[in-house]
């Protein structure tokens, strides 16, 4: 399931390997396990396709917040925190 979504949907991250990507996703995944209710009336395989889809589209949304935010050099950095 996880492979399909990532391949399907291109929710990866090009600094990452497949296999990074899909370990990362895979762990977080394993996490949620527990939060499952079969009385919520969702199918488990909806329910855990949602939840890895909103995880892999919030680590890209992530890393491009990250990419756009400039950097100051550390040397600036230490002088304007004090």
């Amino acid at each position: 399931m996880i492979e399909s979504i990532i391949r399907r949907y291109k929710l990866y991250n090009p600094d990452e390997t497949f296999e990074e990507t899909f370990d990362k996703t895979m762990s977080f995944l394993v996490t949620k396990f527990d939060k499952y209710n079969p009385n919520s009336g969702w199918k488990a395989y909806s329910y855990y396709q949602t939840i890895v889809k909103n995880f892999l589209i919030g680590r890209l949304a992530k890393r491009a917040k990250a990419r756009r935010q400039p950097r100051l050099p550390k040397s600036l950095q230490q002088n304007s925190a004090g």
